[in-house]
């Protein structure tokens, strides 16, 4: 397409420039003719069209008669084969010769106070010829040109760019601790060590983001496990607890039975809160999650922990005197604080002044923390932190401890799911975990929760206990058999009629 129209453009420009050369031309000979033939100079017309002729891009010089014949014709030695031009021709028949051959142009004038008339036939081959010529050396010296500034550019780039990146990628390899690296960077030129550094964060957010996928396909797999079992365990405890229900609400039962009963509840109860906490941090569990100020938890777990705490440990908090209002499960939060600060605790036995420090503060998240946890519901945050200054923990360590019973405690001493509960549990409230450490100097743990203050919370159901019945109907619908008649002995007592259904599994 290009080429077509670089073609149509040159062929405008070609019969542009011959109509221009062929007016001027025309302006002037019809000029000097006039004045030969009024002088009746017959030879100096002759001489000056055969002299014409000959030079420059005029193929012929032909004077017609009154009558339209061919009066003198003065023709170039280099004209068409084809053209065949004599003095017995008129003037439509020279027509009709020129515009048979394609590169010939025919141009036509009346000489002034005389009867004839001039007409002059153009050849586009010099022309065209002459503009070919110069569009191929130009064409080439572009190309000449481009071609250097490609390999200018090309060389360039690879002086400073390429090679710095090739350079920054070979120093900076991941087997150097930040301390190694920062001491790199303050040595390298300032170009280079600006691609260090931009090497460096973005070497860093696709590790982290690579570490949270595989967290997640980790906490996936789990979460499969744990939910099959968790269907068929909390089913059994369905049954257990309501002929428990059913048991204790018989009317002769004894005093003493009563309170093996409620002892044998209040087991399979701790067993369903087992069940809860497993769901839990693998985020397939929607806890009851309530609008609560955390404050008043902190301190009740603190005051818990002081009771049965070393006096050399010292636990500290340090908070504003604002509300800090969130929406989680109370006791969830309870129990992630105590597991946190048994693990302080633990990381401080070797300590001589053990320190443990809670504060809660608020925070903004930036740029660089929503690309480490995307899935956050909201920048504005409750930042809770728990340091201490025990031992810390390794770097090896440091990148499995929200995996699923990894623990570097001691056989016994702890099942490894604390900070994997708490890392699902974070996740479901629509927060996120960090953890940062060093070897000799300490740990802080951060759980970052949505505040409240700026997000709307969810409706909130209320717990009003038991409510009997005066005869209503409900559908009570299962996929266990132990499940329904229990649950539909357990609604008739309270007083409602019950219609049962039983979902049966398709493989």
């Amino acid at each position: 397409m290009l080429a077509i129209i670089f073609f149509l453009t040159l062929d405008n420009l070609v019969n542009y420039m011959i109509t221009e050369m062929a007016e001027t031309r025309m302006s002037y000979q019809i000029a000097e003719f006039s004045k030969h033939m009024t002088q009746g100079d017959q030879t100096s017309i002759t001489e000056e069209s055969d002299a014409l002729v000959q030079d420059g891009a005029i193929t012929g010089i032909i004077l017609v008669d009154a009558s339209g014949l061919l009066a003198q014709i003065a023709l170039r030695d280099g004209k068409p084969p084809s053209l065949n031009i004599s003095s017995g021709m008129d003037a439509q028949q020279l027509r009709e010769a020129v515009n048979a051959q394609s590169n010939l142009t025919l141009f036509e004038a009346r000489i002034p106070r005389h009867p004839g008339s001039l007409v002059l036939i153009l050849d586009k081959a010099p022309l065209l010829s002459a503009i070919y010529t110069s569009t191929a050396w130009t064409g080439l010296v572009l190309l000449f040109f481009l071609t250097i500034s490609i390999l200018v550019l090309h060389f360039s780039l690879r002086k400073h760019l390429i090679e710095p990146i090739d350079e920054v990628r070979h120093i900076m390899h991941d087997d150097l601790s930040p301390e190694d690296k920062d001491a790199l960077i303050s040595h390298l030129p300032d170009e280079v060590a600006i691609l260090a550094k931009c090497y460096e964060e973005s070497n860093q957010a696709h590790l982290s983001m690579e570490k949270q996928f595989h967290q997640a396909q980790k906490m996936e797999a789990i979460g499969t496990l744990v939910g099959g079992i968790a269907h068929d365990f909390n089913n059994m405890l369905a049954g257990i607890t309501g002929n428990l229900y059913l048991a204790r609400s018989e009317p002769d039962i004894s005093p003493k039975i009563v309170d093996r009963l409620t002892v044998i509840e209040n087991i399979a109860f701790r067993a369903a809160d087992i069940i809860r906490r497993l769901l839990a941090f693998t985020s397939q569990d929607i806890i009851s999650k309530q609008k609560i100020d955390m404050l008043p938890v902190i301190s009740q777990v603190i005051d818990t922990q002081r009771q049965t705490l070393s006096k050399q440990v010292q636990l500290t908090m340090h908070a504003s005197a604002d509300a800090f209002i969130v929406e989680v499960d109370e006791n969830q939060l309870f129990q992630i604080l105590i597991n946190l600060i048994t693990n302080a605790v633990d990381a401080t036995e070797q300590v001589e002044l053990p320190e443990i420090t809670i504060s809660v503060d608020r925070y903004v998240a930036d740029e660089h923390f929503m690309v480490r946890h995307p899935d956050l519901i909201s920048i504005n945050m409750v930042k809770l932190t728990v340091l201490d200054n025990g031992g810390g923990i390794s770097d090896k360590h440091l990148e499995y401890i929200f995996d699923p019973f990894y623990t570097t405690k001691a056989v016994g001493d702890g099942p490894g799911l604390g900070l994997s509960m708490a890392y699902g549990a974070m996740k479901s409230y629509g927060g996120a975990i960090e953890v940062e450490s060093r070897e000799t100097v300490g740990t802080s743990v951060h759980l970052y929760f949505p505040d409240l203050e700026h997000i709307p919370s969810g409706l909130v159901m209320e717990n009003n206990g038991i409510i009997s019945g005066k005869g209503e109907t409900i559908l009570l619908v299962d996929d266990d058999v132990m499940v329904l008649d229990t649950a539909s002995k357990v609604l008739k007592r309270l007083g409602y009629e019950v219609f049962l259904l039983l979902m049966v599994k398709r493989l």
